[in-house]
């Protein structure tokens, strides 16, 4: 078995953490408080003094993509209005012996991964509306308008339909392999089919967040608060944001969601579809392996939304 996307290529401890913390920042000091919060796919995460949160590149891929991320972050922050926060980089770690790469901190945002937050359906529903207008301002930074702000296409693309086969493909096998849940490959082939059907718009190109899900949208007081970890956003197609409609709202809700956002290309909105599903199965294995239950039970309820045929007695 390859080993996972998310696994770690580079060593960063407690202690590595602190140090660099306290050698580049003094203004920190005396650390009160230091504590490992979490990790993603590419970063390690503390939370120093309850107040700033650092984030350290764990895989060697993930070195560049969080100054692109810096830089990108400021130009978001200077021309998008929205009660949304999103980080806001105002410490910048430099390579040393101690850690040889760089890394950030910012100011915490309060609140829960939505995974996290014990959501009620109505919390959910309550979010979209907060959540449209921010994609309908970021969309708006189309590709002339960002690349004139020097902001560059997205590290990874998931437009490429014969890639994104290919990764779902060894994505379900793995969990048929694996036995986590039971999949219906009949209703899965006829996804794959539905995928080779679609032509994507190049005119739908703009600022992407890139990876908008459900870990990814922090609540406080039940309440859509804000959108963490910009490592994969850049200029990309609306349907990677739009997936999160998908994934994480019921499917009466879409024609609301149109009244706000406006009309979606066929094909745009369709891929956004796919996307959900394509997430979500990455979404669980990663759920399994790292043993967040929580994790795992959104990205099999996402499914559900999505396609209730695709998994076999879901519950």
């Amino acid at each position: 078995m390859n080993a996972p996307e998310w696994q770690a290529d580079i060593i960063i401890t407690d202690e590595i953490a602190r140090t660099c913390i306290e050698n580049q920042f003094k203004n920190l000091l005396p650390i009160i408080s230091f504590n490992n919060i979490g990790e993603g796919w590419d970063n390690k995460v503390y939370l120093v003094n309850q107040q700033i949160i650092f984030r350290f590149p764990r895989r060697k891929i993930a070195i560049d993509l969080i100054e692109k991320e810096n830089h990108l972050l400021n130009i978001i922050h200077s021309n998008i209005q929205t009660p949304l926060k999103i980080p806001y980089p105002i410490y910048f770690g430099k390579p040393s012996e101690n850690y040889p790469h760089p890394f950030h901190g910012y100011e915490i945002i309060h609140g829960k991964s939505a995974c996290h937050a014990n959501l009620t359906e109505r919390d959910r529903l309550n979010s979209l509306n907060v959540l449209t207008d921010y994609l309908i301002n970021l969309h708006q930074l189309n590709k002339q308008k960002a690349e004139s702000l020097g902001i560059r296409s997205q590290p990874f693309t998931r437009t490429n339909i014969p890639k994104v086969i290919e990764s779902f493909e060894q994505r379900i096998k793995e969990i048929v392999d694996n036995q986590f849940i039971h999949i219906d490959l009949k209703i899965f082939n006829q996804e794959l089919k539905l995928i080779e059907q679609i032509k994507l718009n190049d005119n739908d190109l703009s600022v992407v967040h890139g990876d908008i899900y459900c870990r990814h949208l922090i609540f406080d007081n039940n309440q859509l608060s804000g959108i963490i970890d910009w490592g994969d956003a850049g200029i990309g197609h609306k349907s990677v944001d739009l997936s999160v409609i998908w994934s994480f709202y019921p499917k009466n809700v879409h024609k609301h969601f149109f009244d706000l956002y406006g009309q979606v290309d066929e094909d745009t909105w369709q891929y956004a579809r796919i996307l959900g599903l394509y997430s979500d199965i990455a979404i669980m294995l990663y759920g399994f392996d790292i043993n967040d239950k929580f994790l795992v039970k959104e990205s099999v309820d996402s499914i559900v939304r999505i396609n209730n045929n695709l998994i076999l007695n879901p519950r």
